[in-house]
């Protein structure tokens, strides 16, 4: 289960890197561009901003995100059923978290910094 939970994830930040050297090799290639580079620059942009908050979030660990899984998969046996007997409860937690804008603080601690080291700025 683990490994399953780990797949999605990882899949998104895969993508946000092989975008961000697709970036990098284009800046570096050709610092002077076309529209139409400027706007794939823009796309691969959107790709990695997107991506990376795909991985952030569902590494949140609250069921039936990823990072759920991987916390329960850590948890000795008695802490794992207790905390799996939250995720009838997920979407609510989720929605809450998201109302309060704690959802907002999280993803803005993580993603521009992320974002800076996929980019290289």
């Amino acid at each position: 289960m683990m490994w399953v939970a780990m797949a999605g994830p990882l899949s998104n930040i895969i993508l946000a890197v092989i975008a961000g050297i697709v970036f990098r090799m284009m800046i570096a290639i050709n610092p002077v561009m076309s529209p139409l580079m400027i706007s794939l620059v823009d796309v691969l942009q959107y790709t990695i901003l997107i991506n990376l908050v795909l991985a952030v979030f569902n590494m949140i660990p609250i069921p039936p995100l990823d990072g759920s899984r991987l916390l329960a998969f850590l948890l000795p046996d008695q802490a794992r059923f207790s905390y799996m007997r939250l995720e009838p409860y997920g979407l609510l937690i989720i929605m809450c978290l998201a109302f309060f804008d704690v959802l907002s603080i999280v993803l803005y601690a993580t993603v521009p910094p992320l974002m800076k080291i996929i980019l290289g700025i």
